[in-house]
């Protein structure tokens, strides 16, 4: 008797502590209002028949240490000057999960003699991911600014960019852990591989005063992350819906538990006429009491791995990082003259790099990311790294003015159809066009191309090469009849099947003039009744579209912005002079003199301010924080790119509605200048800064 009551006065004093401690985490909340499910109860039963299978295949198992790639989301609230979570923080928490995972952690010896022959090790070794998503090298750590102060446990918002969070990598290759300020009443959550979420929100979040070795009174050793890792790995809490349930964790080496443990209890603790294994990791006592997970609950965690999480285990998160590289070229500004450059930006791989440049077959330079004073030429470029990975690619210097293309139809009979005579010209997506060769009042020769809707289908096409990077000037002659109307598209890809239009121009009867682009619209006005030189200034490189009516520059505009912007798949296709016109007007226009020209790339990006937008940038040089400051709110936020020189992005956000101070980490960034691009529906600004060491 006395025994019983010595083990109820422990108990009464832990049920205390549960008045005084923060529960761990909301999973049984969530937990039980998911058996209120029919649903759910049918999952449970099937998993319980997979989880026997597996038990008699165990011998089986192929792995024998389970590793598993990690990504640590640090999102931080500048103005939470508390929450400081360095590289080296991050690094302990690995170390934490890898010791307790694999039983090494020394407190390990504090586990209960009468529970010792229980006492499991899970070999399950986490590493910070080496490979993101893309295939670059990375340090397995992004860290975000935002505007939000406490990110809520109900709807998530810390997994989602859009609502002042980040998205998560991959999650059926990545452990993703989240860090931030989370609503107070947790110390962080998860969820089980069975759970009714969006593939996005799998992984952990964890408080970030409970995240590491911290200075908390009492969850200051990183197992908060080792409980809710548990969770993911389908780990349920030692009471499961407490009240001595007989299922309770469907754990059978872990006894049955009355309810939740806090602070620091002594040993034995009894409820459910047992004593407890309160020390487990699944239970919410002080972290320096949680020390163990038993065989029991390795064997669940192995089954979810296997049955579930299996493609985690087939990751390359923590392999080696594939060698990509990009370029930027500076054509020569003449033909013959040796004033060109080639510059190598080596995103990823495993240094150091031995890099080769060929012309014509012979070596002319190794060893160099920056080739000046070459001439025009086909270059030939080859990177290998450390372990032995290739890079190559083909690189053509040309030269600033070189006319890559041109066409004045003076070569074409007027007597018979144009698609008849040549390929230079096709009919886009059809068998035909109808547009022919006129000679009535030409502005220059004797004679252009006529495009008029009465005459049949008009889908007049010329291949621009599908090139990727440099600029070009693309002009031509056109005249629009009074109250007719034109209309041409630049495409990025042509492909019958998935056209991409990079942007729309339409000439309407009115004299009014639209060019569209990445769901951007501007306005001009063009002569009717005459002659005059249509322009587009398209910058691959920057992204960049400037138009011009003659002289004048009538817009600016992101070119192909609903494209994947990754490098190099920004293209420039073909052109097709069409019928696309939303106007009364009949379609009827004149084209000659046709203009395809190497040029240097557009200045605009180079301009500190530009007049569409009102923000500015500091410090600049900037060496870990860049801040953008809104001098006015637009009713359209922004959408902000950090871009380099060839328009690679390495980063990407949202403004919040609202938010007129910006801070950007650049710690992710190599040293160098780099390109800021604010967009919204109504203005755009493109800033520079350079990046400098601290």
């Amino acid at each position: 008797m006395r025994y019983l009551i010595i083990n109820l006065f422990f108990l009464v004093i832990s049920v205390v502590h549960a008045q005084h401690h923060i529960p761990r985490c909301n999973f049984d909340s969530i937990y039980m209002k998911s058996l209120k499910s029919d649903d759910f109860i049918k999952l449970v039963e099937h998993e319980e028949i997979a989880f026997e299978l597996y038990m008699k295949n165990k011998a089986k198992e192929v792995y024998s240490i389970y590793t598993i790639p990690v990504v640590v989301h640090v999102v931080q609230n500048p103005e939470n000057t508390e929450m400081e979570i360095s590289d080296l923080q991050i690094l302990e928490q690995i170390d934490i999960l890898n010791q307790t995972y694999n039983a090494l952690n020394e407190d390990i010896s504090q586990t209960p003699s009468e529970f010792d022959t229980l006492v499991g090790n899970p070999e399950i070794e986490f590493c910070l991911a080496s490979v993101d998503p893309n295939g670059y090298s990375t340090n397995g750590i992004t860290r975000t600014n935002t505007t939000v102060s406490s990110f809520s446990t109900a709807i998530d918002n810390i997994k989602y960019t859009d609502q002042g969070g980040i998205d998560a990598w991959d999650t059926d290759f990545y452990l993703n852990i989240w860090v931030g300020n989370i609503t107070s009443g947790v110390l962080g959550y998860s969820n089980t591989p069975t759970a009714n979420i969006p593939d996005c929100e799998q992984g952990l979040v964890v408080g970030y005063s409970y995240f590491g070795n911290t200075d908390h009174a009492i969850y200051n050793m990183g197992k908060t992350a080792v409980h809710e890792l548990g969770h993911y790995l389908n780990l349920k809490h030692p009471w499961g819906i407490g009240g001595c349930d007989s299922n309770n964790d469907f754990v059978s080496d872990t006894p049955n538990s009355e309810d939740a443990y806090f602070g620091n209890p002594i040993h034995p603790q009894v409820s459910c006429e047992t004593a407890d294994m309160f020390m487990n990791y699944m239970d919410y006592v002080n972290d320096s009491s949680m020390v163990m997970f038993s065989q029991g609950q390795v064997d669940r965690m192995h089954f979810a791995l296997v049955y579930y999480r299996s493609s985690i285990l087939e990751s390359n998160g923590c392999g080696i990082p594939a060698l990509i590289s990009e370029y930027e070229i500076i054509h020569a500004s003449e033909s013959g003259v040796s004033d060109g450059e080639i510059h190598l930006d080596i995103a990823s791989g495993i240094p150091p790099f031995h890099i080769i440049y060929l012309l014509e077959g012979d070596t002319i330079a190794e060893d160099v990311e920056d080739l000046f004073g070459i001439f025009p030429g086909n270059y030939n470029v080859l990177i290998i790294d450390s372990v032995g990975q290739q890079f190559a690619t083909d690189l053509t210097i040309s030269y600033y003015g070189n006319l890559l293309d041109s066409d004045n139809f003076e070569s074409y009979s007027p007597d018979s159809l144009l698609f008849l005579q040549t390929n230079n010209w096709m009919a886009f997506c059809q068998d035909t066009f109808s547009a022919n060769i006129d000679f009535i009042a030409p502005f220059e020769g004797s004679q252009y191309l006529e495009i008029n809707g009465d005459d049949g289908l008009n889908e007049v096409s010329k291949n621009l090469g599908n090139l990727v990077s440099s600029a070009f000037n693309l002009s031509f002659l056109i005249y629009v009849p009074q109250a007719r109307a034109a209309s041409y598209a630049v495409y990025s890809e042509s492909l019958c099947s998935e056209p991409e239009v990079a942007f729309h121009v339409t000439y309407d009867g009115a004299g009014n003039g639209l060019v569209t682009s990445g769901g951007q619209s501007i306005s001009f006005n063009f002569p009717q009744g005459q002659w005059f030189r249509m322009s587009q200034l398209i910058d691959l490189d920057r992204n960049i579209l400037e138009l011009y009516v003659g002289s004048q520059k009538v817009a600016d505009l992101p070119f192909s912005s609903g494209i994947d912007e990754t490098f190099g798949s920004i293209k420039l296709a073909e052109i097709v002079f069409n019928g696309l016109v939303d106007s009364l007007p009949q379609l009827h226009y004149f084209l000659d003199d046709f203009k395809m020209i190497l040029v240097p790339n557009s200045d605009l990006i180079n301009n500190e301010v530009e007049r569409s937008s009102n923000a500015l940038i500091y410090p600049n040089p900037a060496s870990n924080i860049l801040y953008i400051k809104f001098q006015d709110f637009s009713s359209n936020p922004y959408q902000i790119r950090v871009m380099n020189s060839i328009g690679q992005t390495f980063i990407k956000r949202n403004q919040i509605e609202g938010e007129n101070l910006i801070s950007i980490n650049l710690e992710d960034l190599p040293f160098g200048m780099f390109y800021i691009e604010l967009r919204s529906k109504d203005s755009k600004q493109v800033l520079k800064f350079v990046r400098v060491e601290d």
